[in-house]
């Protein structure tokens, strides 16, 4: 295999790398331009109406009706005598609604493309210019939707699952790929020969959640054993923030929780903190 038809086995057998411009700014273009248009449309239709309503009231039977029964706009364009521009218009403008419904609705799929990772724009460069690779097949005016200058227009037509809280694409998008640069290189040899090297995404995502689950056991009772050796009623209020803050920062960086249940979740911690405090003191008392 060579060319295009080595590329397409690539991208085929790896998600990540099914990487393509969305072209949004010819997107927007389009989506102005037939906005442009049906808003000409609009104002042309309008200006019909009027002519008609005044033909109307100076005594036009057939278009007295127009306003009031779409079976007479209808039939004025079945009828060779009678004036039918306005009907013409309403499905000229019909089938533009058409383009501009179509367009628009596929616009918000479009955004709802996952974003290119960098790690994965690397890997797809690299292999590009790897001898053993695509070797620099493609002419220039053709590798051009892969050039740094596109890279935010580029999207992954698979969600990559694994990506779904920071910590883990801090691991795969940062760690990992320092830790390729420096030690992995050394030790793992390349897919197939080709110049990529693949880090399992699965095994990241796990490594990542078992992380999060050893936290999230671990940072609750953490904070009661600090605050049950501390006396001070300031210094324990101090340190209820603290470990408080570190819940939140938790939460945001190890889950997907929106801003509702962090401060929820952060209410409840901090209401067993204070909880296991005030037991605390009366016992003392």
């Amino acid at each position: 295999m060579q060319g295009y038809e080595k590329l397409a086995a690539l991208i085929s057998s790896s998600h990540g790398l099914q990487l393509f411009r969305k072209f949004g700014a010819l997107q927007a273009k389009t989506l102005l331009y037939l906005q442009a248009e049906l808003s000409i449309l609009e104002t042309q239709l309008a200006d019909i109406m009027e002519q008609d309503q005044d033909e109307a009231n100076a005594g036009d039977q057939e278009k007295l009706k127009f306003p009031d029964s779409w079976l007479a706009l209808k039939q004025s364009d079945q009828n060779p005598a009678a004036d039918n521009i306005q009907y013409r218009k309403i499905v000229e403008i019909r089938e533009c609604l058409k383009s501009v419904d179509a367009a628009l609705l596929q616009q918000v799929e479009i955004n709802r493309l996952t974003q290119a990772s960098t790690s994965d724009y690397r890997n797809l460069t690299k292999w590009l210019d790897h001898p053993d690779g695509g070797n620099m097949f493609l002419p220039a005016r053709e590798v051009n939707p892969w050039g740094e200058e596109h890279f935010a227009d580029l999207v992954c037509l698979t969600e990559n699952t694994h990506d779904s809280d920071l910590f883990t694409r801090m691991w795969r998008n940062g760690l990992i790929p320092l830790y390729h640069r420096y030690v992995g290189r050394h030790i793992r040899d390349p897919v197939g020969g080709n110049g990529i090297h693949r880090y399992s995404d699965a095994s990241i995502a796990t490594f990542c959640k078992v992380c999060g689950t050893v936290l999230a056991a671990l940072l609750p009772t953490m904070s009661i054993f600090a605050l049950y050796f501390v006396k001070a009623p300031l210094m324990r209020l101090g340190m209820i923030m603290a470990f408080t803050a570190t819940f939140t920062t938790t939460l945001a960086i190890f889950t997907r929780a929106n801003m509702f249940e962090i401060f929820a979740a952060s209410t409840a911690f901090a209401a067993v903190e204070v909880v296991f405090v005030g037991g605390n003191l009366t016992a003392n008392y």
